[in-house]
């Protein structure tokens, strides 16, 4: 319900708020479950939850911090989402490039793999938008090259 989901979202932000910071090394993964819980529901607006989430994820900082499982697991419900324009599509896109971003900037737990490439291309080949998906999946090629080349062993392709 509504009000499961904000309570539940305040202890978090409660929590991570107030750790130590030995505790804190491990927050991203109460909030994880979270999202999981969320992505898992039935609810209609459970892209808008998850997405209030990572945000407050991203505003907390720290280990808090979205991380790969965090990235997979909205990309992935992204991808699969039946939204009739291409508002899923973009911010699906826009969830990877925060990724590398932030594992590029030094975040190891943000680490992209297969999946999260797999799940993008897969998404753009079904779209509609078939010439912007085109250069997307042409960019998501070359970010899997140079992931590779730097030594990113995880998204090397099946």
């Amino acid at each position: 319900s509504d009000e499961s989901f904000r309570r539940g979202k305040e202890l978090l932000l409660e929590m991570a708020k107030g750790q130590e910071p030995e505790i804190e090394k491990d927050s991203v993964v109460a909030f994880n479950i979270l999202l999981n819980s969320i992505l898992k529901g039935n609810s209609t607006e459970k892209m808008e939850r998850a997405e209030d989430l990572m945000s407050a994820m991203n505003e907390i900082g720290g280990n808090a911090r979205p991380d790969s499982n965090s990235y997979n697991m909205i990309i992935s419900a992204l991808s699969r989402s039946s939204a009739e324009d291409s508002q899923h599509e973009q911010k699906a896109v826009g969830h990877l490039r925060s990724m590398l971003k932030s594992y590029t900037d030094g975040y190891q737990k943000a680490k992209p793999d297969s999946f999260v490439f797999n799940c993008i291309i897969s998404m753009l080949a079904r779209s509609k938008q078939q010439e912007w998906a085109d250069d997307v999946i042409y960019k998501t090629l070359m970010a899997m090259e140079s992931q590779v080349k730097r030594g990113n062993t995880s998204v090397n392709p099946d």
